[in-house]
């Protein structure tokens, strides 16, 4: 996921290795929208906002299997038409891009 989104590599449990010239940084650098993607993927019991990631981490978001975001509005990444959405109150439904 870090190389997907921030096009980083984890080099050890706290560094990774920056796209920019190669720098070693603490992972506490890597983008909001990966840091998302990291929580969800493994706190899937857990609710995380999404309004911080851009559009790359949200493609991956809308692509998990299993995971819970929320947002008090819909983003929709350039990419995609539509997203799946469910409301606090449990009803479902599609949201299509203008």
């Amino acid at each position: 996921m870090i190389e997907i989104i921030d096009q980083a590599k984890l080099i050890s449990q706290y560094k990774i290795c920056s796209k920019f010239n190669n720098i070693v940084l603490d992972v506490d650098k890597l983008s909001a929208g990966c840091k998302t993607v990291l929580n969800v993927l493994y706190n899937p019991d857990k609710v995380f906002c999404l309004k911080e990631c851009g559009n790359n981490a949200l493609e991956v978001l809308y692509n998990l299997k299993a995971g819970n975001v929320y947002s008090d509005y819909a983003l929709i990444p350039f990419e995609m038409a539509a997203v799946r959405v469910q409301t606090s109150s449990g009803k479902k439904f599609v949201i299509m891009k203008n």
